[in-house]
This record gives C-alpha cells, sequence and structure tokens, in this order.
C-alpha cells in the first residue's frame, strides 16, 4: 500500500504531499492491525489505490487498455469484498463529475460524449467480469447469500439513525488509536485545509473527497448499511493522502523557493515530516510490542485448564486470546 500511496498521492498533489502521506500509511496503526488478520479489507484498500491511479490516468488519456484494465481491477475488488461499491462508487463520480466541468484529456475530442461513452463502457465490462467470477457463488450458495445475507441487509430507519454514529465513533477510535491527539488534530486540519486550497495545490479541478461524500451519503441512504470499522478501511489512505495535501498546502504555495537548486522548500519539509513518524512509529513499536507479547502465556493456560475440564465445562474468553487458546487446547 505504502508505494501506492505515494503513486496516487502524487498523481494528485505533489510530490511532497506523495512523500508524508506514505510515511502515514507506512506507520498508521490500525493498517498494522489489519495487516495480520487474513481478511480482505487490507487487499480491497489496495485494490482502492489501483483503481484511483487508473482513473487518474483514463481521465487524461484515451487509453482502451487502460480503461480495460481498470475494469478487470474493479471486479477484481468486487470479488474480494462487495464493499468495493463504495470505492468504485467514488471513483465513477469523480471521473463523471469532471467531466461535466471541462476537466479530462484532449485525447477525448472537445465534446464531453467522447469520455462519457467509455465510462459507461467500463461500467457495463466491470458488471459482466463481476457477474462471471460470482457465477459459481451463485450456483452454489445462491444469490441471497452475497446480496441479502445477515451483514448486507438493510437496516431499519430507526437502527440505522442509532447504529450509524457509534460505528461512526468506532471508526475514529480505530483510526486514531495509539495516535497522538496533537497528529490527530493536525491531520483533521489538514483534510480540511486541502479542500480550502484545492485549487491551487491539485492537479484536477474536481476535488475526489467531495465525490466521496456525495457518493457515501446517497449509498448510505438508499442501503442502510451496518458500517463496522474495518468497512471503512479503504477510504484510510485516501484520507492520509488529503490530510497531507492540507498540511503540505502552505509550503506548496511557496514551491519556488528552492534550496541548492533542485530541492524545493515544501519536498524537503514533507522528507523531515515522514521521517519523523517514521521514527515515532519505530519507537512506539519497541515500546509496546513486548509488553503486548509477554501479556500471557497462552499455552500454559491451555496446559494448566485442559486435564482439569469436563464435558459440560465452558471456558469464557476474549478476543484476540480466544482462538490461540482453543488451538493449544486441542493440541494438548
Amino acid at each position: 500500500m505504502v508505494p501506492a500511496t505515494y503513486f496516487v498521492a502524487g498523481r494528485l498533489y505533489t510530490r511532497s504531499t506523495a512523500i508524508l502521506s506514505a510515511a502515514l500509511v507506512a506507520a498508521a496503526p490500525v493498517l498494522i492491525g489489519f495487516s495480520t488478520d487474513a481478511r480482505g479489507y487490507t487487499l480491497l484498500a489496495l485494490i482502492t489505490l489501483g483503481v484511483f491511479a487508473l482513473g487518474i490516468y483514463v481521465k487524461q488519456h484515451r487509453n482502451r487498455f487502460a480503461w480495460l484494465l481498470l475494469s478487470v481491477l474493479s471486479a477484481l475488488g468486487f470479488y474480494t469484498l462487495p464493499i468495493m461499491l463504495y470505492p468504485y462508487g467514488i471513483l465513477m463520480v469523480w471521473l463523471f463529475i469532471s467531466v461535466l466541468v471541462g476537466d479530462y484529456g484532449k485525447d477525448y475530442g472537445r465534446r464531453c460524449w467522447g469520455m462519457v461513452k467509455y465510462l459507461i463502457f467500463s461500467g457495463l465490462v466491470t458488471v459482466a467480469l463481476t457477474l462471471i467470477l460470482y457465477t459459481p457463488i451463485f450456483i452454489y450458495s445462491g444469490v441471497a447469500s452475497v446480496i441479502s445475507n445477515s451483514f448486507v441487509s438493510p437496516l431499519s430507519w430507526i437502527d440505522f439513525r442509532q447504529t450509524l454514529p457509534v460505528r461512526l465513533l468506532e471508526t475514529w477510535q480505530g483510526w486514531t488509536q495509539d495516535v497522538p491527539v496533537a497528529v490527530v488534530y493536525l491531520l483533521v486540519a489538514g483534510a480540511v485545509l486541502s479542500l480550502v486550497f484545492h485549487r491551487k495545490i491539485s492537479r484536477h479541478r474536481f476535488p475526489i473527497q467531495v465525490a466521496a461524500l456525495i457518493w457515501i451519503t446517497v449509498t448510505f441512504l438508499i442501503q442502510r448499511p451496518n458500517p463496522w470499522e474495518r468497512v471503512w478501511t479503504y477510504l484510510f489512505a485516501p484520507v492520509m493522502i488529503w490530510a497531507s495535501a492540507g498540511l503540505m498546502a502552505s509550503f506548496i504555495l511557496r514551491s519556488k523557493i528552492r534550496l541548492r537548486g533542485k530541492i524545493n522548500l515544501d519536498t524537503l519539509v514533507s522528507s523531515l515530516l515522514a521521517l519523523a513518524v517514521l521514527s515515532a512509529s519505530l519507537v512506539y513499536g519497541i515500546n509496546n510490542i513486548p509488553e503486548q507479547n509477554a501479556v500471557k502465556d497462552i499455552e500454559a493456560a491451555a496446559i494448566f485448564l485442559s486435564p482439569k475440564l469436563q464435558t459440560q465445562d465452558r471456558i469464557a474468553m476474549d478476543y484476540p486470546m480466544d482462538v490461540p487458546f482453543w488451538y493449544y487446547a486441542r493440541l494438548h
């Protein structure tokens, strides 16, 4: 994800933004935690960056292979997790609005229809490829197992209004866990500033974060989902890119200042900030990982309890120690 974040940030903003956002993603405790889970959420986050990168490219270049690759990667994202609907929708909304405001490559001609037809065709190919990938699942498990299981079924309006604030708070807590409060405030301020100075610091007319707000709001009102913290993982890297762009805004606007000829002031500052972020992450890891690993000798507990357990006995144990204990209990 780190190289992909750097690439996308560089195409949306500047190299200084790319350096800082890549460091933030590399050091993010929430992504480190999710990377240890055998789930598809971090993979989807990587695919999201991939389709964003391709979307940025095809907006400026009429390249059929790139459009096909965008459809293929998007379909793989849907196959990874159906919540690919969110990042894919964000990209499509951004591309469509970019066409409306005239922000697209000259390869498509003067009329917007030149790009719109590529956009429509790419969407149809994505749907077709996704259906092909899901066909075995539909045949053996049924369509309902994918589109109407207990995890994706819409909540009632009452439950949705009560659940959404709770899930957003959980996501906020997960994203900011083990992150200094001052850093959190800076990142929030950066995300806001990236919108304020968008026209001056971005390579594109329409901000993709506004497209994200539009698409997520519309889909949430229609779907009424139960958006667990893990559902938002795809959005973490883009948020870090926006926050980095805002934090670097003042330096980007002064980017004509050069040190020793070729080094811009904003690049120097972002490199120093990236180094500080990575150093702080390393210090935190050294100080906290041993404490976590020394927590409990789960295997010793399993060996001690196993001979004493009767058929009717039950052991209550919380995540994340439940699975290791179950493993060692069966082993011994």
